[in-house]
């Protein structure tokens, strides 16, 4: 989860600022799809709109404390939700100020070495790949706690399912867009992997890898760093990103086991019924021997 503020500039005022109307909805999707294709990623999904993402944001910042939600886990049908948090200190507001301050963090973001100079968590989640569904609240407060010397502001929370920030893992795959959608996102729109088709959407290529792995994670706040340690990405100086991910693959040891005794008794089996063919067949040329001695000593008289 990620959080930050600036001037506002235009749109409704004071009291009137509270929940997204559809202008706002249509606006907000826009301004992240419009970076998200400005990536250029093979694998960058297209935001929708969830309304549980939004009321579960509206609700939160009703009260007017600014702080992240730490209730982000396992709802809505997200392991994890991601989250970031935008103030204005004035009883106006601007979606696109607001969109573009967190993706102006991408100065700050080294691809090749997949850290941090500065704060940039703001923009690896409105560019991470698997994120694609979107629910955002708004509201304006005469009184604003938690926000240091700000003390009345208008407040944007958007809410990201799931969340992005993944340790280990790059925002996105830069090169051909929609050359590896995701399964369940085969059609290309524009530039991004959706999961209808849209009048005039095609189909993906063939090369889509249906195995791709969905990313959950739980996120609050910014890093300074995205530091290279399995697991978890901790807070840093600024104590605001902590995220989780469950990426351990075990090795299946019972069924090795199994497969070690099972093929003990095989062999075992195997081995006492080739013994047993041996014994019967000394055996039985032991019986024959004897049975021709008798028979030449019946010739020669003996």
């Amino acid at each position: 989860m990620d959080e930050c503020w600036s001037q506002g500039v235009t749109g409704r005022r004071g009291t009137d600022i509270r929940n997204f109307t559809e202008a706002d909805i249509s606006e907000i999707l826009k301004l992240h799809n419009d970076h998200r294709r400005e990536a250029g990623a093979t694998n960058m999904r297209k935001m929708v709109w969830n309304t549980d993402l939004q009321n579960l944001g509206q609700t939160f910042i009703e009260s007017c404390h600014y702080e992240h939600n730490t209730n982000t886990g396992d709802m809505f049908g997200f392991r994890h939700i991601g989250e970031n948090i935008y103030l204005a200190s004035g009883d106006y507001y601007n979606l696109k100020a607001a969109v573009d301050n967190w993706h102006s963090e991408t100065v700050n973001y080294n691809f090749t070495t997949g850290e941090c100079s500065s704060v940039c968590g703001h923009y690896t989640q409105v560019v991470w790949a698997d994120s694609h569904e979107l629910g955002c609240g708004i509201v304006w407060c005469e009184t604003l706690t938690g926000a240091d010397t700000i003390k009345q502001g208008t407040v944007i929370i958007c809410n990201y399912g799931p969340s992005g920030n993944v340790r280990h893992q790059d925002p996105f795959k830069a090169g051909v867009p929609c050359s590896d959608c995701p399964a369940d996102a085969s059609y290309c729109d524009d530039g991004l992997c959706s999961a209808t088709d849209p009048s005039g959407a095609t189909a993906t290529p063939s090369t889509i890898d249906p195995t791709a792995p969905t990313t959950t994670t739980s996120t609050t706040t910014t890093p300074t760093t995205m530091p290279s340690t399995t697991g978890t990405l901790p807070a840093t100086t600024g104590g605001d990103t902590i995220i989780t991910v469950a990426n351990v693959t075990e090795i299946p040891k019972l069924d090795v086991i199994t497969q070690l005794i099972q093929n003990m008794v095989i062999f075992g089996f195997v081995s006492g019924a080739l013994s047993l063919c041996l014994v019967f067949q000394y055996v039985n040329n032991y019986v024959n021997n004897k049975k021709y001695e008798r028979e030449a000593r019946s010739l020669k008289g003996v």
